[in-house]
């Protein structure tokens, strides 16, 4: 089965949460974090931490499209600091 969890997840790379999904021997399938470990998403209007995610299984990876998985801006700051 193709399984993807997209969301804020409200942890950084390196948390204890995000090991729980990516480093979990327990799972059959840990999930797998497709995004650059460059890329920030926090806060919108200045980016410089991670909390948003989308990670995927294995069977879900080999669907995925190379270099399509990524993070769009499609405001510039101000109007993100004024959304957000």
């Amino acid at each position: 089965a193709n399984l993807m969890m997209a969301g804020d997840f409200n942890a950084t790379p390196n948390s204890e949460e995000l090991a729980l999904l990516t480093k979990n021997k327990a799972l059959i399938q840990p999930f797998i974090d497709p995004i650059d470990s460059a890329v920030r998403s926090h806060p919108a209007n200045n980016p410089t931490w991670r909390l948003d995610y989308m990670v995927v299984n294995q069977n879900m990876l080999r669907e995925a499209v190379p270099g399509s998985v990524g993070v769009q801006y499609f405001f510039g700051k101000d109007t993100m600091r004024l959304i957000s």
